[in-house]
């Protein structure tokens, strides 16, 4: 085995995923506002699940995947985020729907 092949293939293999995983959340999370579906969530449980059957390797992880900030409020209200439509800010975060 090649240390430095094996390092480079696995690094490839979680940059590829995580891209696409992220790519993936933010278009069901735009989907779910757009939908009405999803409306001042501050955190959505996540779970992982890494898997690879050759080596009888599966492993889970779980967190959250937060849409506001804690640190920003909407100075109208004090409610989290900044109250502007989904997409229609420059705060830097996700706005409620």
């Amino acid at each position: 085995m090649q240390e430095d092949v094996f390092n480079r293939s696995i690094r490839k293999l979680l940059k590829e995923f995580g891209v696409t995983a992220q790519r993936e959340i933010e278009k069901a999370v735009r989907q779910a506002v757009a939908e009405h579906r999803l409306r001042g969530s501050v955190k959505l449980p996540a779970k992982l699940t890494l898997s690879i059957p050759t080596l009888g390797l599966t492993h889970h992880l779980e967190g959250d995947v937060d849409l506001v900030g804690r640190g920003r409020r909407n100075r109208k209200n004090g409610a989290p985020g900044c109250g502007a439509p989904f997409g229609q800010c420059g705060c830097g975060g996700p706005q409620l729907a």
